[in-house]
């Protein structure tokens, strides 16, 4: 009982686990907002953790500063052969009105980076379109539609970028790539977690199965469930 409640603790940011859950700056905010409309948008389409995540990573990830992970990033633009991650949704918003006014159509905007020219439908507004949950929940119905015509997740996620064939299989190895590399960093930081908290448990640790949002964990015979956000 004790292993699982340092762990729960620690996972869902409460007292116990000290200061390493403090409330992120305003940049920390933006950069997570992707991650938590996308995350919902797999849970409600049935998309395997983490897939549709990782789409947005390699569509519109970004750093956030000196040494920190690559983040999906909502107010990201690309057009005319240039990536542009602006600082607010009214920048954004801004840009691609002022590129259609120019009569530029071929436009990717957002967590997902939906093309307003091949996908006119998308949206109500182009502030729907910054919108990370509209954003999202768009990007999963064509993922999902992409999926009931190939019968494959990974040439779904081929066919989100294109369906050239050379294009088509160096986007979704970029996609695996981000896809399995988010994985394997979530299974080491909650592993890490737990070390540092349970002290000479390694045995829990080694135990520890991450997916998606969820963790579970083997403990003393009784298996363990723990929802991280």
């Amino acid at each position: 009982m004790f292993l699982r409640t340092v762990i729960l603790s620690c996972l869902i940011g409460l007292p116990l686990c000290g200061t390493a859950y403090a409330k992120p700056a305003e940049t920390g905010k933006i950069a997570q907002s992707c991650r938590h409309a996308v995350t919902e948008a797999e849970r409600r389409h049935k998309i395997p953790a983490g897939l549709l995540n990782a789409i947005a990573l390699v569509e519109s990830g970004r750093s956030t500063g000196a040494g920190s992970a690559r983040t999906a990033w909502p107010w990201t633009i690309h057009s005319q052969g240039k990536g542009h991650w602006l600082d607010s949704r009214k920048d954004a918003v801004t840009k691609v009105e002022g590129l259609q006014a120019q009569g530029v159509k071929n436009i990717d905007v957002g967590c997902m980076q939906v093309n307003l020219k091949h996908h006119p439908d998308a949206f109500d507004s182009v502030h729907d379109a910054f919108t990370p949950a509209i954003n999202a929940e768009y990007a999963a119905q064509f993922l999902k539609r992409l999926f009931k015509e190939t019968r494959s997740w990974s040439r779904a996620a081929s066919y989100y970028h294109s369906r050239t064939p050379e294009r088509a299989k160096a986007y979704k190895k970029k996609v695996l790539a981000a896809w399995n590399g988010r994985a394997t960093a979530q299974r080491s930081a909650v592993k890490a977690q737990v070390r540092a908290k349970t002290g000479r448990n390694v045995a829990a640790a080694r135990s520890l199965r991450v997916q998606g949002s969820t963790v579970y964990i083997q403990s003393r015979g009784s298996n363990i469930r723990i929802r991280r956000y």
